[in-house]
């Protein structure tokens, strides 16, 4: 009895281990960013980049995947 519990504690981990390793990969995982680029300050003239950094950010994190 006491083999029985033990092989299948054994399978147990065995499995989930196999399924969380495969949740943690960066396959599975969706991905997902906030590029903000705010360039309007209520207390500050308007900035002239933040919009084309911002931009520039989201394109180079899309193409990384």
């Amino acid at each position: 009895m006491k083999a029985f519990a033990v092989l299948l504690s054994g399978i147990v981990l065995f499995v989930l281990a196999a399924f969380g390793a495969e949740a943690a990969t960066p396959e599975a995982a969706k991905r997902v960013a906030l590029v903000i680029g705010n360039s309007k300050y209520v207390n500050a003239v308007p900035l002239p980049n933040p919009a084309n950094d911002a931009q520039l950010i989201a394109s180079t994190l899309r193409n990384a995947g």
